[in-house]
């Protein structure tokens, strides 16, 4: 609680220097809005950037679930065959470092203008980190663990719901966390910069409109609602998650 309570406090102080700096008038207001100002904006804008929220959701939720699928599917499979594991290994290797936002253009000419390039890139950004979690986490279970649900029967799909994934949960939650935030990044970016091909109703667009409007303010409450989104998400609901799984059945202190 200590710990939280810091941190709230370093976080309301760095947002009053930013609003006293603002006030003073150091700095030109078209590049250094106020915090209030920013407020005021979003309030009288809300509909707006909550259609925003709710489009770049739509479109993160879709490509989020196909990666971390794809991701268990593949680490899965390669636990099961070392030609498999290395054929995925060499792929990892390559494409992981690769940022999923240059592959952009390539999707548009892939699948057209639309949702689905932005869709394909998240999936992408996403499904990398997952496969390795999920090799590293299948990998690490011990041979005691399959023989206890092979003794009950278990096998194949079945012997992977109740055995292999409970026992690399922590590796696939932590798997899961870098693929949530590598997917928001990525979708932010792919809005900001090619937010038309789209629907052009997400966050990025917000702030790559208000950037042509010359309206500051628009762009910082656009970045605090991003920023807002990915706290709750790293700091409340994963965090939750966490604590009712693998904390709770002690398999993380």
């Amino acid at each position: 609680m200590k710990e939280r309570a810091w941190k709230i406090v370093a976080v309301a102080a760095f947002l009053i220097l930013w609003e006293t700096t603002a006030k003073l008038g150091i700095f030109s207001p078209f590049i250094f809005p106020s915090i209030s100002g920013s407020i005021l904006w979003g309030s009288q804008n809300w509909p707006r950037l909550l259609i925003a929220v709710i489009d770049t959701g739509r479109l993160l939720l879709i490509g989020l679930t196909f990666g971390t699928m794809i991701g268990l599917i593949i680490g899965g499979l390669s636990v099961f065959s070392r030609k498999v594991e290395y054929i995925v290994e060499a792929f990892v290797s390559v494409f992981q470092p690769l940022p999923s936002i240059c592959l952009l253009p390539f999707a548009i000419l892939w699948f057209g203008l639309g949702n689905k390039p932005i869709i394909f890139i998240v999936t992408f950004a996403t499904m990398w980190p997952m496969i390795l979690s999920s090799m590293t986490g299948f990998s690490t279970i011990t041979t005691i663990y399959k023989d206890v649900g092979a003794m009950y029967g278990l096998k194949g799909a079945s012997l992977a719901r109740y055995i292999m994934i409970p026992a690399a949960l922590p590796y696939i939650i932590t798997g899961f966390r870098i693929s949530w935030a590598h997917a928001w990044r990525t979708i932010i970016s792919a809005e900001l910069l090619f937010g038309a091909v789209g629907s052009a109703g997400g966050l990025g667009w917000v702030i790559y409109v208000n950037r042509y409007m010359l309206n500051p303010e628009g762009m910082i409450a656009a970045i605090g609602v991003i920023s807002f989104i990915g706290i709750f998400m790293e700091n409340v609901l994963l965090e939750k998650i966490e604590t009712e799984t693998i904390k709770k059945w002690g398999m993380k202190s």
